[in-house]
């Protein structure tokens, strides 16, 4: 071969090389992650095909593949003689796990005329299983001892002189009030005497399937009315008052308590985006429509009566207090594609009432898939935070130190008697004293002697686990914990609460997990090892073949400019320099 052909050869392999390297780059750096982003977009937009059945994701979406479980702990009361009568510490068993299967379905209502929302129930169906339960456990037959809420409430809606001097404007307690004297309240008080002489104690006995979902009416209706207490003398003057306790009780003792309500029910449908225009907002839900008593939001806000913080600049300025309604994100089924640790992800959960913010918490692997493990952050339940002021309710009574009349509940509790009520015919709502927290008490201020057999531990915080790339839910573990809201009695004649430590009371928890199935876990292997090794591989390839060929020329392709320069003019020999040096 001639030096002048070898020439051409070595310029043309050098051209080559170089330019497999600055594809490989191109296509790796510049070029696939938009097509990543577009053809996961493309696929992540709910709606239908042409012919009106459900696309691939909308059909995965109604029908989860999940593998969902609920356990449930509950506390069961073993001194509460001692609570009442000599102040002490709550002292409970812990029975559990009582392993529910559950079955979650999205169920579509109607498709926004532009195709960019949709409206859907979400439907919760729990089926109790024996085998992952504990040994013997029987939630139809296992009594607990618990607080009775319903005590509290008759209670509480009693009125006394202090409360009447100034009661809250529109408040059950102002209609009352209006309606009662002083000498009338004197003889109310003296009702305490009563509810000792027919042993009602602010404790009942439930099953653990009548504390959880089929409800208990409490024996306290049945006991006043054997008792006619509120046809008793000192009322037989006041027919107003009397007709207005009686309906309440009435209303109290009919209606079921139960705490998880969403079993079989359909109560609201959400309103979310279909991601038609935005795929990084699917999902994202815009309000919610109450079918039964349920409310539903308010021009694509929290209803007001959930989260009613009085706005004061010295405490709650209105951009926080409106903050505290606003719905935000998806309910945590799946996320936006191509998440980072630096992302901050929105959910609503509609236990708790609120959105909350997800931070990055750590690396985790789930059945072979990498992922990233998000966290609540550690202010979302910090009330000392002044982004969550708009959650905060003035105590009624005090609660661990915290005095009666203070701004909020301590860091760690939410109180939900705003969003968790009784109708009362003709009287409004009556807030049920509901306060939610992480399980043992996990993350919390107040007395930590409170309970004194929890043992708190980074278990207790709820996780999600999510594929980056795809933004696919690989583990969901949602942990809370329902306690009751007491106080000491504002009623002096109420011998068994005036002693008894006011604070939260645990009734249970529950650990509920949603975790990938094999199936899909097999479908998004394949994915992201496309995405995270077979196109990178053939990208770095080029990227490879190209320096080889650049570097392995460059020596000879030198020899051959030597051989050029001894023939041609200084002018010649300098370009051919300056771009060899230019390339390497």
């Amino acid at each position: 071969m001639s030096k002048c052909c070898y020439c051409s050869f070595g310029w043309a392999s050098l051209i080559i090389g170089l330019l497999l390297l600055i594809a490989g780059l191109v296509v790796q750096l510049a070029v696939m992650p938009p097509i990543y982003i577009d053809s996961m977009n493309d696929v992540k937009v709910l709606g239908l095909n042409p012919d009106g059945t459900p696309n691939d994701f909308t059909a995965a979406w109604v029908t989860p593949a999940y593998i969902a479980n609920t356990e449930f702990y509950v506390f069961d009361y073993a001194n509460t003689g001692g609570i009442m009568n000599r102040g002490s510490y709550p002292d409970m068993d812990e029975k559990g796990p009582y392993s529910y299967k559950t079955a979650i379905t999205n169920e579509v209502v109607s498709w926004g005329s532009d195709g960019e929302t949709v409206n859907y129930y979400q439907r919760f169906v729990y089926y109790f299983d024996p085998d992952q339960s504990c040994k013997g456990c029987d939630p139809k037959v296992d009594k607990v001892k618990i607080p009775d809420i319903i005590y509290q409430l008759i209670v509480n809606v009693l009125p006394t002189k202090k409360i009447c001097k100034k009661p809250e404007k529109g408040s059950l307690d102002e209609k009352i009030c209006n309606m009662v004297n002083d000498d009338l309240l004197d003889n109310i008080e003296k009702g305490g005497i009563l509810f000792s002489l027919l042993n009602i104690e602010p404790f009942v006995y439930v099953t653990v399937d009548q504390l959880l979902f089929s409800g208990y009416t409490t024996p306290i209706v049945e006991s006043l009315k054997e008792a006619d207490l509120f046809a008793f003398t000192f009322l037989n003057d006041q027919p107003e008052i009397q007709e207005t306790l009686q309906n309440i009780t009435e209303a109290l003792g009919s209606i079921p308590i139960n705490y998880i309500q969403n079993n079989n029910t359909l109560d609201f449908y959400y309103t979310a985006l279909t991601g038609k225009s935005d795929p990084a907002k699917t999902g994202f839900v815009t309000g919610f429509t109450g079918t039964t008593d349920y409310p539903s939001s308010e021009d694509g806000k929290l209803p007001l009566k959930w989260w009613d913080a009085k706005t004061d600049d010295r405490f709650c300025p209105t951009r926080y207090a409106d903050k505290a309604r606003t719905i935000d994100g998806t309910i945590g089924d799946f996320f936006q594609s191509f998440i980072t640790k630096d992302s901050e992800l929105p959910i609503y959960i509609s236990d708790i009432c609120r959105t909350v913010t997800l931070t990055y918490g750590s690396d985790v692997n789930v059945k072979g898939i990498d992922g990233y493990r998000f966290t609540f952050g550690d202010d979302v339940f910090n009330s000392l935070e002044p982004d969550n002021c708009g959650y905060c309710k003035v105590l009624p009574r005090d609660f661990h130190s915290y005095p009666e009349g203070y701004r909020c509940l301590p860091s760690g509790y939410l109180d939900l008697s705003g969003c968790m009520s009784i109708p009362i015919p003709d009287y409004g709502d009556l807030a049920l004293p509901i306060v939610a927290s992480l399980p043992h008490f996990y993350q919390t201020d107040g007395d930590t002697k409170f309970a004194p057999r929890f043992k708190p531990n980074i278990d207790d915080a709820p996780t999600l686990d999510i594929e980056p790339f795809s933004g696919t839910l690989l583990k969901a573990q949602k942990k809370m914990q329902i306690n009751m809201y007491i106080g000491q009695s504002r009623h002096t004649a109420f011998n068994s609460l005036k002693v008894q430590r006011s604070g939260a009371y645990p009734l249970f928890y529950l650990n509920q997990t949603a975790l990938i199935d094999q199936n899909d876990v097999n479908i998004l292997s394949s994915t992201t090892n496309a995405m995270n090794s077979t196109i990178p591989i053939i990208c770095w390839s080029a990227v490879g073949v190209g320096g080889t060929l650049h570097s392995s020329l460059s020596p000879s392709f030198s020899s051959a400019a030597v051989v050029v320069e001894r023939r041609t003019r200084r002018t010649t020999k300098l370009s051919i320099n300056f771009l060899i040096n230019s390339y390497n």
